[in-house]
């Protein structure tokens, strides 16, 4: 059974679900009895991660653990978070919960990794404050990329832009006609292109929601996506092993 740790936010946790099913239906499953059995608990209780690593609130991690340990005692056998940053306490989240998690964080870079084609690479990362503030991205970045590698990040007025839009997905803006939350987006990474990058990792969920319709082929890596396609391939081998 497959747990989903999500509240961070609310639309992020029943897009990730939404896009599960999605996909597996694009891979040929019809029928109900061959999707995978799956709870999602939306800790919307806990409080804000991003907050917490910036030094402007309590921590969320005693709940994520608590959380964590209902997923298992539900059932279920494998989970993830649907939030970037609260990937920064996973390891403590696994230990404590005694649970297996696929770290969304980690499985971007490993899928980063096969695009490599020189010794260095460029990748600029959209991003909560929060996960800037405790450089979660940096944290796996260079385990899989040489030290001349870079990650690039928003100027300050464009982290305003990215935190901007990340409200809009929360208060539902996003879905509102003729918005203008893309477009606050679209130029932050439009800023980011002329720093030669070669990539944009969509590192907050909400973000991913902006894009969800939009996306900008060869460009965007989607950390939504990629931790969809990582907790599927991880699900089907544990169900042939039972």
């Amino acid at each position: 059974m497959i747990g989903i740790l999500a509240g961070a936010g609310i639309a992020a946790g029943n897009e990730l679900i939404s896009r599960i099913e999605r996909k597996l239906t694009s891979l040929g499953l019809h029928e109900n009895q061959e999707h995978p059995e799956i709870v999602l608990y939306q800790a919307s209780k806990a409080p804000s991660r991003s907050m917490y690593y910036e030094g402007r609130g309590e921590s969320f991690i005693t709940d994520y653990i608590n959380a964590a340990k209902r997923l298992k005692a539900f059932g279920a056998t494998i989970a993830c978070m649907s939030c970037n940053t609260a990937h920064a306490a996973i390891d403590e989240i696994v230990q404590e919960s005694k649970l297996e998690f696929i770290n969304m964080i980690e499985e971007v870079f490993k899928h980063l990794k096969q695009y490599e084609s020189k010794k260095t690479i460029r990748i600029g990362v959209l991003c909560s404050n929060g996960s800037r503030k405790n450089s979660v991205f940096e944290r796996y970045f260079y385990k899989y990329f040489d030290d001349q590698s870079k990650l690039i990040f928003p100027n300050d007025e464009d982290q305003e832009l990215i935190n901007s839009a990340i409200l809009d997905v929360k208060q539902g803006n996003h879905r509102k006609p003729n918005n203008k939350v893309l477009e606050k987006t679209n130029l932050v990474i439009r800023n980011l292109q002329k720093n030669s990058i070669d990539h944009v990792i969509i590192g907050c969920t909400e973000i991913s929601l902006i894009y969800k319709d939009h996306q900008l082929s060869g460009l965007i890596i989607d950390s939504m996506d990629t931790l969809i396609d990582a907790l599927l391939e991880r699900y089907s081998s544990k169900k042939s092993i039972i």
